[in-house]
């Protein structure tokens, strides 16, 4: 039960937030590379050749396959920089409101084009369209709101905290978890009375 809490991370102030929520935070440190490099593919690389052979939006709308990859930039930054606690809801979010949802939408609206034989060179402005005013800004929202955030919007807030963090532990198989750092806890329960200290340690992922 010990090593459970270390590895939940129950050191830090928002996962004790949640879990008093009676939300099960043992994926909070459970990422997968895999998760991460999805939403770059999507949108960073993704991106690139829409902009270098203007294969996305023309005239005025030029700029959004440019935009799209700014915040696929953003997001990776953001989240290199978010501590350990919140990366598993940022991967999540970023998976499940972004990747998923435009490269759904991208292939299906691909597909309808080429049998209704009206693909050309600016099928994908739609999409982009799409991804640069809905599922970008969504993600960067998810990921810089947060656990603590998050857990403050009313009833949608907890739900989605509860799935994301449910759905990290799941997809790393529970394997990859980073240790969080963090002070001791006293817990109560089956170990009432142990104080539980975490120790720094660097991130730890799946690939």
């Amino acid at each position: 039960a010990i090593s459970v809490l270390i590895r939940a991370g129950m050191s830090t102030p928002s996962l004790r937030l949640a879990a008093t929520k009676g939300i099960d935070i043992s994926g909070a440190g459970h990422w997968s590379i895999a998760m991460v490099h999805g939403v770059c593919i999507v949108f960073v690389w993704h991106p690139l050749p829409h902009i270098i052979f203007n294969q996305s939006c023309s005239g005025y709308f030029r700029w959004v396959p440019v935009v799209k990859l700014l915040e696929g930039l953003l997001w990776a930054a953001l989240f290199s920089r978010l501590q350990a606690d919140q990366r598993g809801i940022a991967a999540c979010s970023g998976i499940f409101f972004g990747a998923l949802p435009y490269f759904t939408f991208w292939a299906i609206w691909v597909f309808v084009a080429q049998v209704d034989g009206t693909i050309g060179q600016h099928t994908n402005c739609v999409p982009d369209v799409l991804g640069v005013f809905l599922w970008g800004p969504l993600i960067l929202l998810m990921s810089w709101l947060g656990v603590d955030l998050c857990m403050a919007c009313p009833r949608l807030g907890p739900m989605l905290v509860r799935l994301f963090l449910r759905s990290s532990s799941g997809l790393v198989g529970g394997q990859g978890q980073e240790r969080l750092p963090g002070k001791a806890v006293h817990c109560a329960g089956p170990v009432a009375g142990t104080n539980i200290e975490s120790s720094d340690s660097s991130d730890s992922y799946e690939a």
